[in-house]
């Protein structure tokens, strides 16, 4: 199913070419990518002072804010994953942050200056997209939040 497919459209008279999309119907959850080859998912674990650990699943790509949304993790994430507050703020074991604290920008350094239990492996949730290095992840939830956008 690679052959090349002449494009054939109105629109397009430049004889275009493409390679034809073969679409999963099952959800982004499912172990499939949306070209339909598969994908392992990731297992996350969030921590938080007095409650059970959470173990998620989430699929590559995602951001750690998205992947606690779609599994009803209590992250605010006020900002919609902008990186304009600190609200998505998780704790880090050290080993994970340490192969994580490469890609902080600036921008993020900035905002963690307005967390609240603010610790030195603090990143934001936002700003980490998930890959297979990444399975088996522990976070831990602080116990405040600080809000500046309400």
């Amino acid at each position: 199913w690679l052959k090349l497919q002449k494009f054939s459209s109105a629109y397009s008279s430049c004889g275009m070419w493409r390679l034809p999309v073969r679409v999963a119907t099952r959800s982004c959850f499912a172990g499939t990518t949306r070209r339909g080859f598969a994908v392992a998912p990731i297992n996350i674990t969030f921590l938080k002072e007095g409650a059970e650990p959470m173990t998620v699943k989430a699929k590559p790509g995602m951001s750690i804010l998205d992947a606690a949304h779609h599994n009803d993790i209590d992250i605010e994430g006020a900002c919609g994953g902008q990186c304009a507050c600190s609200t998505c703020h998780v704790i880090l074991k050290p080993d994970d942050y340490e192969r994580l604290s490469s890609n902080i920008t600036e921008d993020e350094e900035d905002m963690l200056d307005l967390a609240a239990d603010l610790t030195e492996t603090s990143r934001l949730g936002c700003q980490i997209i998930l890959t297979a290095a990444h399975d088996g992840m522990e976070l831990t939830l602080p116990s405040t939040v600080s809000n500046q956008l309400s």
